[in-house]
């Protein structure tokens, strides 16, 4: 969501911005990127650091029940000392982990926040290499994402292997 609302005030500005140069150099001035990452970093790392401080020190240890291990906690909420660092440097999608995994969102949100202006800058100052940049790396992320699939023998399409597992299930539970 903060994705789309920050595609969208941007588009809205730069729309705006183009009747006027000193607004457009303004909107893609450096101070200006440096200014919004450092709103985005003191608005997110109180919270994060909050919630992961939580996670790993006291969660585990406030709740109980037949799916609840007093020992080993919940999924998510085996945090070590050295998982701290990976989650402040918004890294964590590059290590497995067990502690707060759905946080990979997090960090990938935040890495794409640092490239996009780099990617506006080149739109911006040299149009046609701009494009080819981008056209570059959606081309180099499929096929990455490609040579992963077919590495690790991942299904192109999940639902249906759940529907081939499924009927085979049922074949065999049939006979």
């Amino acid at each position: 969501m903060a994705g789309a609302v920050l595609a969208f005030s941007f588009r809205r500005r730069l729309i705006s911005a183009l009747r006027d140069k000193t607004r457009l150099n303004r909107l893609f001035g450096m101070t200006r990127w440096i200014i919004v990452f450092f709103h985005r970093i003191f608005r997110l790392i109180p919270a994060y650091v909050m919630v992961l401080g939580g996670t790993s020190t006291i969660f585990n240890k406030i709740g109980n029940g037949p799916l609840w291990n007093q020992k080993d906690g919940v999924f998510g909420s085996k945090c070590e000392t050295k998982d701290w660092w990976k989650h402040l440097l918004f890294i964590i999608n590059y290590f497995p982990t067990e502690c707060m995994p759905w946080m990979w969102y997090i960090s990938l949100d935040m890495q794409f926040y640092l490239l996009a202006p780099i990617c506006l800058y080149f739109l911006h100052g040299f149009p046609s290499f701009g494009k080819s940049f981008i056209i570059f790396v959606i081309l180099a992320s499929s096929i990455y994402r490609f040579i992963i699939y077919a590495v690790y023998e991942f299904p192109s399409n999940i639902i249906l292997r759940m529907i081939e597992k499924e009927s085979v299930i049922n074949e065999e539970a049939a006979h």
